[in-house]
């Protein structure tokens, strides 16, 4: 597979990278109010709407200080494993599935990427944060909202969700994934489940990527994509983090996928891509994988 990312998008991904790794006293000084707003919110505990503009030119709602939104205020990038990812992978015409949409930052890269004849369909089953991706998707056409979870079927569950200063780890999983989280107010939201093979066979689509950042409930949601990998054989990324569950239970995601036929790449330190080589514990990771039989770089 050549990967073979817009050379103008991927350098001002690495333009918001280096903005990342500056040092903090000259970010302070060339933002303060950046810096120091969402401080003042998360202390006393409030919300802000603010709209900010991401690397690849889109403008975003988010509500600050949720740490999704604190990136992109601060930098207009998150995620930069993922972002160069959907670079040199999403083709003008790709089908782009986005399992955890939470505001839209990926899915309105992905639009952008797969163009007019493209299709992303988003799934974002926390109530407010999809209010947000609604409003961020107005005048995308070929973006669709879900407002369901995924996982291995149909079923009615329900979707946990902590304050809004972390309400970027909402989960189905028992597991708490942030710091402190046993102290956290959890709210508890009614959510529908679907698999993503039932969504494929009912919309038609024919995935080309998905994406998969579910909050510890990665196993069910690839139970239910198992006719996708098989027959369509998309790209898939995926979010691998041994927190807050079993050790090696990442290197087991990655062996699954592995049996399936498909290869494990990363993200160079210049948001190129190489070859990942396993390791039995992960802290936190985004690994892309290609059908071996695409997988010559």
């Amino acid at each position: 597979m050549q990967w073979v990312a817009d050379p103008l998008l991927l350098e001002q991904l690495r333009g918001a990278e280096r903005l990342r790794g500056e040092p903090r006293s000259l970010r302070v000084a060339r933002h303060p109010g950046r810096r120091l707003l969402p401080l003042a919110l998360a202390r006393r505990n409030d919300v802000l709407l603010r709209r900010v503009r991401t690397f690849y030119g889109a403008e975003l709602l988010v509500a600050l200080p949720d740490p999704v939104a604190l990136s992109l205020y601060r930098y207009g990038s998150y995620d930069s494993a993922t972002s160069a990812f959907l670079l040199h992978a999403v083709r003008e015409g790709d089908c782009v599935l986005d399992a955890g949409a939470h505001v839209g930052y990926f899915t309105l890269l992905a639009s952008r990427l797969a163009g007019a004849k493209g299709r992303v369909a988003a799934f974002e089953p926390n109530e407010f944060t999809r209010g947000l991706l609604r409003r961020n998707a107005v005048g995308s056409a070929n973006i669709e909202v879900v407002g369901r979870a995924v996982g291995a079927g149909a079923a009615s569950t329900t979707f946990r969700v902590p304050e809004f200063a972390d309400i970027a780890y909402a989960t189905l999983s028992d597991g708490d994934r942030i710091p402190g989280a046993a102290a956290q107010s959890w709210v508890a939201q009614p959510v529908e489940l679907m698999s993503l093979d039932a969504y494929v066979a009912e919309s038609g689509l024919t995935p080309s990527v998905i994406k998969l950042d579910v909050e510890n409930n990665e196993e069910a949601a690839l139970d239910g994509m198992q006719e996708i990998l098989a027959r369509d054989r998309p790209v898939l990324i995926l979010e691998l983090g041994d927190i807050a569950t079993e050790p090696g239970r990442s290197r087991g995601l990655l062996d699954r996928i592995l049996s399936l036929g498909y290869a494990a790449f990363e993200a160079t330190p210049e948001l190129a891509v190489r070859r990942h080589t396993p390791v039995e514990s992960y802290g936190y990771l985004n690994l892309m994988f290609v059908p071996a039989e695409r997988a010559s770089a």
